[in-house]
């Protein structure tokens, strides 16, 4: 069995101590903090004879497994500044709709010059600008170990993501197919997080029930409270360790402590 790679810095230290003390079942009694090696050596006697509760895990993509180097704010802005600032709250409206409309780039500004009275043949230099995301996209560094622990694993992996047409490029950019056993983007399927319908589907195709999925993402209310709804339990990554929340991680392989059988912590 791999090592656990828990990383005890000087942020999530207190953290990690706290959960190993709790699912090793050590007293607390005595007043004094159990030595972190006996604690870990404890916790992986456990989770080797531990069935994993959890059969698949539904990850966010943008934010989560992958982010864009430059905000995305940044070629927002650099849309209007070619439509004009008067022409902002359109191009708003339709990116919303965008998420769900099955419309290409191209279909997609060739619709929105037309709305702001501009040439035509400006759509393929909107197309380019947009598109230009691509050239700085990344995985976090985290992301490929844990896909690739949870695949060792036989654990089913499902990408789900609200976004626009560019997720398509960017994933097989990425080389993430390899890694998910389902996708399901809002821009192919019509539909957003957090439907319900969405997790039906994940659920049906699997053959699964809620307490067996884990849902990962760094939107509160997308993601997690979305997934949470459904019966699903869910974590909030959140990398700058800025929020509260009773299921947070900062980085994606302490998702390894959420798959042993929940009745042991």
């Amino acid at each position: 069995m791999k090592l656990l790679r828990i990383r005890l810095s000087l942020d999530n230290y207190g953290r990690v101590v706290e959960w190993l003390i709790r699912i090793v079942g050590v007293d607390k009694t005595s007043g004094s903090t159990p030595d972190t090696s006996i604690l870990i050596r404890k916790f992986l006697k456990l989770f080797k004879y531990t069935n994993l509760m959890i059969k698949a895990v539904i990850f966010d993509l943008w934010g989560t497994i992958a982010y864009n180097k430059n905000h995305i704010g940044s070629y927002i802005q650099k849309v209007i500044d070619v439509i004009g600032e008067a022409n902002k709250e359109k191009f708003d409206l339709m990116r919303r709709d965008w998420y769900t409309s099955r419309t290409s780039e191209l279909e997609f500004f060739t619709d929105l010059v037309k709305k702001v009275n501009l040439p035509e043949a400006m759509s393929e230099h909107l197309v380019n600008i947009w598109n230009s995301q691509l050239d700085n996209i990344a995985l976090f560094r985290d992301s490929k170990y844990i896909l690739e622990l949870l695949k060792s694993r036989n654990i089913k992996l499902i990408l789900v993501s609200n976004t626009t047409p560019i997720s398509n490029d960017a994933i097989k950019i990425l080389n993430l197919e390899r890694f998910f056993d389902m996708i399901i983007l809002s821009c192919n399927e019509g539909i957003t997080k957090p439907s319900p319908m969405i997790y039906k589907k994940v659920l049906d195709k699997f053959n699964l029930k809620p307490e067996e999925v884990l849902a990962v993402g760094d939107q509160l209310n997308t993601d997690v409270k979305g997934a949470e709804f459904y019966g699903i339990k869910a974590i909030l990554i959140d990398r700058e360790n800025k929020l509260t929340y009773k299921n947070k991680i900062v980085e994606l392989d302490e998702i390894e402590f959420y798959l042993v059988d929940s009745k042991t912590y």
